[in-house]
């Protein structure tokens, strides 16, 4: 009884174990009906060791309930973070300034190919603006498509 007093006050598991196992031992062999008293305070001190291990398993298991929840509320709002990272390595608003450029480009090819051919000299220079306009500004969606 003395060894699971201590054990009890310890607030060690494994002596709690092994003061459990000791009063077991104990009840298991008690030779006569007049030990039976003892035997009752051997299970009392049994139940009572297997109930501050079971407190001791709960209070483990809220403590690691609530740290599971705050994991997880970190582990969404990284994920949401890194959406956004996301967005920004896209380079989304980049990428509808090339699409706006190549729209453009198409549209000046078409003018270039409409006045291309008709043998007036004065729209010619407009073609050959044209036509440098378009290399320009491709050279310009090259580089702005490598960022």
């Amino acid at each position: 009884m003395d060894t699971a007093r201590a054990a009890l006050d310890s607030g060690d598991v494994s002596k709690r174990g092994t003061a459990k196992r000791a009063l077991i031992a104990f009840v298991d062999s008690s030779p006569n009906f007049l030990a039976r008293e003892l035997d009752d305070i051997a299970a009392d001190a049994i139940r009572a060791l297997g109930a501050l291990d079971l407190e001791a398993a709960m209070a483990s298991l809220d403590t690691r309930t609530a740290e599971l929840i705050r994991l997880t509320k970190d582990a969404t709002d990284q994920a949401r973070a890194n959406v956004e990272s996301a967005k920004s390595i896209r380079l989304t608003k980049v990428r509808k300034v090339v699409d706006s450029v190549t729209g453009t480009i198409g549209q000046l090819r078409a003018l270039h190919d409409e006045l291309t051919g008709t043998g007036d000299p004065n729209e010619q220079t407009v073609v050959d603006l044209v036509g440098k306009t378009i290399a320009s500004i491709q050279k310009l969606r090259t580089k702005v498509e490598m960022l």
